[in-house]
């Protein structure tokens, strides 16, 4: 299973050996490269105190002032120092007592440099030598010096010391470097799950939240700062679905709300027609019929509505005049303005051209006019205006209205949203301004509504002309006002 938990917990005993092995094996590298370098030392100052005790005498031969010699390695009895002069002829002038019978290995008296190597001092004795030529210091009794001589010496140790101190150092290193990875492998998972169970505590609240626990919220103040931004998106994304299904829920209730007027109308035409079917009025087919089709325009702006927001609506571009269309839809409304006793004002540049599918936007333009002429006040006034500027239009439809607030302005493209003074005695669903909402951002346009005082609402329609309009733009006739 792909745990982050078991993941971590590899990563971290992995880390762990990398690291604490890897310091480990550095701090015995540099303990030791430490220790044989002061080994090194100790053997050059040997060699060194060697040569400053020989001297050449006036006789040619080389002497060694061993009885103001004070090292004590040296002695016959130990076995732990060790030197050997030789001439340039391979002729032995000196040895240290401590050797006995045994004798150094000679050193090549062309390198003419200091060396140093391990060698076996004796079976099962391990040491280091070093070897340099040096030139003797001459005797005072020499009144006229003679060729140089230059003598070859080799000093030696035992390294036994060194071997134990090196292997004591291993062994505290090995053993701390096994107790912090025993350490890690046993208390690491335990602090992982320590550190992860605010993990297990989100994991926990999201598992107990149900469709009608979404009001349920995330505490963000007790989560670790990196789990902070998952909690914040998780309520935000709890605030969309409870929006979501509190508008679904109300949908449903608007729908029933709405249909169950038309459906008791039904009813009770049906009824009286089985009771008494020899009464039957006149125009009752009639009213049945227009019944039925208001309910068909409730199900089709419903259908049309939820194929437009699921993006399965299909758009059909060309280049409109938009004046015209807007004189096409606001034709049949004209004689219901006129008996309203509306003034109507328009304000149209004729010859602005737009990109738009032809029925989404008399869909649009109809819910718009429509509404403007049914809830404008008697003897109110219509006023539309169409603009244009920098590749992008804007037609404007004001209207007189009563009662209508800023709060009202935020439900207005609600479905089924009705002012309450407004919701009888019309044709209207409370669906119209909700679908021309939805086409006009299928179009990329933007519908807003704005309160110019207390008692005119402009709906504006604004958007893009698009690329095909634009390239017939100055080919067009200069606006006109009717």
């Amino acid at each position: 299973m792909n745990s982050i938990r078991a993941q971590l917990t590899r990563r971290l005993i992995l880390g762990t050996v990398l690291l604490v092995g890897g310091g480990g094996a550095g701090a015995y590298l540099c303990m030791r490269a430490a220790l044989i370098n002061q080994f090194d030392d100790a053997l050059r100052a040997k060699a060194q105190a060697v040569s400053a005790i020989t001297e050449l005498s006036a006789d040619g031969d080389v002497e060694l002032d061993l009885p103001g010699f004070q090292l004590p390695g040296f002695r016959a009895n130990s076995s732990r120092d060790y030197f050997e002069i030789w001439r340039a002829d391979g002729t032995v002038i000196a040895r240290s007592d401590s050797l006995g019978e045994a004798h150094l290995p000679r050193p090549n008296p062309a390198s003419g440099r200091p060396s140093i190597w391990n060698l076996d001092l004796q079976p099962g004795i391990p040491g280091r030598a070093l070897s340099m030529t040096f030139a003797p210091r001459a005797s005072d009794e020499i009144t006229r010096p003679g060729p140089p001589v230059i003598l070859s010496l080799v000093t030696a140790s035992t390294r036994r010391e060194l071997d134990r101190t090196l292997r004591a150092g291993m062994l505290v290193l090995g053993g701390g470097v096994a107790f912090l990875l025993l350490t890690t492998i046993s208390l690491g998972p335990r602090l992982l799950n320590r550190v992860l169970r605010s993990l297990d505590t989100l994991s926990d609240q999201a598992a107990r939240i149900t469709a009608s626990s979404l009001n349920t919220r995330f505490v963000t103040e007790s989560m670790p700062v990196e789990l902070q931004p998952i909690t914040h998106r998780f309520n935000d994304l709890l605030a969309r679905l409870e929006t979501s299904f509190e508008r679904e829920r109300q949908f449903s209730a608007d729908l029933a709300h709405e249909l169950r007027t038309p459906l008791a109308e039904l009813r009770s035409q049906a009824e009286f027609a089985l009771k008494w079917p020899d009464c039957r009025a006149p125009n009752g087919n009639t009213e049945t019929l227009a019944i039925a089709l208001h309910m068909e325009a409730i199900v089709t702006r419903l259908l049309a509505l939820a194929r437009t927001e699921n993006g399965q609506i299909l758009i059909h571009r060309e280049v409109v005049l938009l004046a015209a269309m807007v004189e096409e839809v606001w034709c049949p409304l004209a004689d219901k303005a006129t008996a309203r006793q509306l003034q109507a004002q328009f304000q149209l540049n004729k010859a602005i051209q737009a990109e738009a599918d032809p029925d989404m936007l008399r869909e649009i333009l109809a819910n718009l006019l429509s509404n403007a002429v049914d809830y404008t006040p008697i003897r109110g006034n219509v006023e539309i205006v169409l603009t244009t500027a920098n590749g992008h239009f804007a037609l404007c439809i004001s209207n007189t209205v009563q009662g209508l607030n800023a709060v009202d302005l935020e439900n207005m493209f609600g479905r089924f949203w009705r002012k309450e003074t407004a919701r009888t005695g019309t044709d209207h669903a409370g669906l119209g301004l909700s679908l021309a909402r939805a086409f006009a951002e299928a179009l990329g346009w933007k519908l807003t509504a704005a309160l110019d005082g207390p008692a005119c609402l402009v709906m504006t329609l604004a958007g893009s002309l698009g690329e095909r309009a634009l390239e017939n733009d100055g080919k067009n006739s200069e606006p006109k006002l009717h």
